[in-house]
């Protein structure tokens, strides 16, 4: 149902009057009114109306990025608030537990490995 509520906007146009509502306005007017006035009413008045406006449509969803391999331990991070000694020393640290984290990954591989070989070698 949200779906098909519409946005309202108003907008401003200029509309010519009508031989009734020149009338009108002419029997509203006082004597002294019309004859300053003369026949010089405008023929055309300020309006604003209202529309419905279509919803423009939703921005598109933005691509996932793939995540960064060490964010745990703080690559990608911004360092920028530290001074350049302790800058280069976090630099230093991350790629340290970066190594010890391909170091981890690689050997739970192997470990995983041997378990299949084992489980396999068991049953068969």
């Amino acid at each position: 149902m949200r779906d098909k509520i519409q946005e309202v906007e108003k907008f401003h146009t200029a509309r010519s009057l009508s031989d009734e509502e020149m009338q009108h306005r002419l029997a509203t007017m006082s004597k002294s009114a019309r004859k300053a006035k003369g026949d010089s009413l405008p023929t055309k008045t300020d309006v604003w109306l209202w529309r419905a406006r279509e919803r423009p449509p939703p921005p598109p969803e933005p691509k996932k990025e793939k995540p960064v391999f060490g964010a745990e331990v703080g690559v990608g991070e911004d360092w920028s608030h530290l001074n350049k000694r302790r800058q280069r020393a976090r630099e230093e640290k991350v790629a340290r537990d970066v190594t010890w984290l391909r170091d981890l990954r690689k050997i739970r591989r192997e470990r995983a490995a041997l378990e299949k070989a084992i489980e396999k070698e068991t049953t068969a």
